[in-house]
C-alpha cells in the first residue's frame, strides 16, 4: 500500500477491470500522462496529491506463460506497518464473510509477505 501521497483509490473496481481489459486487449486506447487517466476515468478512481497531471503512466504487459515475473513492492512500503485487519476491497465481501478478521500482531508481518507473494509472482489475474 502507498502512503496518501501517492495512493491510488479504486472506487469501482468492476469498472476499472473492465477498463484494463479492453486496454490489454487494445479495444479502448490508454491514457497516456495523469491528467489523461483522471479526465476519462476520475469517476472510478482517487490519486493522491502527489500525482502531478503531466506524470506518464507506464504499462507493463505480463509476462509469457513461460516466463517467472515478480513484482517488486516498493521498498519505502515496506518500512510502514502492515495494515490489520488487512485491507481487502469490499467486493471480496461477496464472496467472503463480511467480519475482517484481524491477524494477531505477531503473525501481521508473515500475513504481509505471504500476500506478497501471492501478488508478486501469481499475475494475480
Amino acid at each position: 500500500m502507498a502512503n496518501g501521497e501517492f495512493e491510488i483509490k479504486i472506487e469501482c473496481y468492476l469498472v476499472m477491470g473492465q477498463f484494463i481489459r479492453h486496454w490489454a486487449t487494445g479495444k479502448v486506447s490508454r491514457p497516456d500522462t495523469i491528467e489523461d487517466l483522471k479526465k476519462d476515468y476520475g469517476a472510478y478512481i482517487t490519486l493522491g496529491p502527489g500525482f502531478k497531471d503531466t506524470d506518464k503512466i507506464q504499462y507493463l504487459p505480463a509476462a509469457p506463460a513461460n516466463t517467472v515475473s515478480i513484482v517488486l513492492p516498493d521498498a519505502s512500503d515496506l518500512e510502514l506497518p502492515p495494515e490489520n485487519p488487512y485491507p481487502l476491497p469490499d467486493f471480496y465481501d461477496a464472496v467472503y464473510s463480511k467480519e475482517r478478521p484481524k491477524i494477531p500482531k505477531d503473525k501481521a508481518e508473515e500475513f504481509r509477505s505471504r500476500r506478497i507473494a501471492d501478488y508478486a509472482m501469481r499475475k494475480c489475474v
